[in-house]
């Protein structure tokens, strides 16, 4: 389990695993999704429009941006992480360690959700994932409260959304006015954690895919059941065909015989 923390020895190990945990997956679906270029045998799952989607998934890692956890966008290159062209993930860790001692608070991005606000007097949370990522201006004036410009519910000194990309929020203050920043954060790591959840859902991608090819198993079994049928009725209508055209030949033959005798005996009796 990666924990996340600022301690820089134990973010750099979190890192590590991390990144080599991506790796590890990565070569597992170069192995199987591989072409066989070359006389090289092809992976089972060569030409796979899901595997190519999970794939692409990976490689975008560096580059998609996080969002929720200061004004700018985070990305992965930030901390050092960098895609290579084979789809492996690349870690230079001094780049890391720079990046960590300038801001060691960004590294929630990767392993922790987190909902903050710019002020000590706002408390904010959020109940379930229905949410979007971001930074969201909070207003509050003479008791009625926005969130972006929209409308938030007060109630007991709290305000809440239940709808919209904040759906689940809820913000706290004794303040009657005032003005904040709010920072809805969800990690890469739930991110990646939630759509690996949702592809192997019982509804998802991967649990469609192997309904489909198992589907088309079961088509090709019946479609060879069915040759196999009409092999059988095919063999059996040329046996059958056959034992007649023998049955003919061998007609042909004795009457043939019969013929041949007749005229041998009609010659000798001639002859006499």
């Amino acid at each position: 389990k990666v924990e996340a923390g600022y301690d820089e020895t134990s973010a750099l190990t979190n890192m590590n695993s991390f990144v080599t945990s991506l790796n590890t997956l990565t070569t597992k679906m170069n192995e199987l999704t591989k072409r066989g270029l070359n006389g090289e045998a092809s992976g089972a799952l060569a030409g796979d429009s899901v595997a190519r989607s999970i794939q692409s998934r990976i490689r975008a890692i560096s580059t998609t941006p996080i969002e929720g956890y200061s004004s700018s966008s985070i990305y992965l290159t930030n901390f050092g992480i960098s895609t290579q062209l084979d789809g492996s993930i690349a870690f230079d860790e001094d780049e890391f360690l720079t990046a960590y001692r300038a801001n060691p608070g960004n590294i929630a991005a990767i392993f922790a959700s987190q909902v903050k606000t710019d002020s000590s007097s706002v408390t904010a949370k959020v109940s379930g994932d229905d949410y979007v990522s971001g930074v969201y201006n909070f207003a509050l004036s003479g008791g009625s409260a926005t969130i972006s410009s929209s409308a938030m519910t007060a109630l007991s000194g709290s305000y809440y959304t239940l709808s919209g990309d904040t759906n689940g929020l809820a913000i706290s203050t004794s303040l009657t006015s005032t003005t904040n920043s709010i920072f809805l954060g969800r990690s890469l790591l739930e991110t990646l954690s939630t759509y690996a959840d949702t592809v192997l859902s019982s509804s998802g991608s991967v649990s469609t895919q192997i309904s489909r090819k198992n589907n088309d198993i079961t088509d090709l079994n019946q479609d060879l059941a069915d040759l196999d049928t009409r092999m059988a009725d095919l063999r059996e209508r040329y046996v059958t065909q056959f034992s007649s055209m023998e049955r003919v030949v061998k007609n042909l033959r004795d009457t043939g015989d019969y013929i041949q005798n007749f005229t041998d005996t009609m010659r000798a009796a001639k002859e006499n």
